[in-house]
């Protein structure tokens, strides 16, 4: 399973990077043979304004499937 992290507006750090990727490795685990390539994107939507800005994006390809696109905005 091939994991990327893709940030705009901000900069991912270290800790976040690590925290994402366990993250999804835990939630995968038992599809992990099924799974081909994952990827996340981070974008903060509002810049420095504030709010609810932070948005993520989860695609996950899948052997033989369509994509499973998760969209989330908080």
């Amino acid at each position: 399973m091939h994991m990327t992290i893709r940030a705009h507006g901000f900069r991912v750090t270290g800790a976040l990077y690590e925290y994402a990727l366990h993250r999804l490795r835990f939630a995968l685990a038992r599809f992990a043979q099924a799974v081909r390539q994952v990827d996340i994107r981070l974008k903060d939507e509002n810049g420095p304004r504030g709010g609810f800005d932070k948005r993520v994006r989860v695609e996950v390809q899948m052997h033989g499937m369509a994509p499973v696109v998760i969209d989330e905005l908080g």
